[in-house]
């Protein structure tokens, strides 16, 4: 039997985090060389861009190059699907109320 709940919570405790949805949004449509992903990520300091990018290869959701071109795995891939769905699924219930408080 699947455990269901433990796939969950592993999904979502990588996903609750500020810098991980947005990175991999960023690297949806094509691979991005370091300074281009920083500068697409306002608010995100260089030191915690390279922090997160580890952390993320680390988890087998990015490749980085030496060239510094940073692409998405096979695993990213599919991660950058289940954020579009998240991304669909909250425009088509979002309350005025909780777009006040983001």
């Amino acid at each position: 039997m699947t455990n269901y709940s433990l796939g969950i919570n592993v999904s979502l405790k990588i996903l609750n985090d500020k810098w991980a949805g947005l990175v991999v949004t960023n690297l949806a449509t094509t691979p991005l060389d370091f300074m281009d992903l920083r500068k697409q990520i306002p608010g995100l300091s260089t030191l915690d861009l390279y922090n997160k990018l580890g952390e993320l290869e680390q988890l087998n959701l990015l490749d980085l190059s030496e060239d510094a071109q940073v692409k998405l795995t096979a695993n990213g891939e599919q991660l950058k699907q289940v954020l579009g769905e998240l991304e669909r699924w909250g425009a088509r219930n979002t309350s005025p109320k909780l777009v006040a408080e983001y």
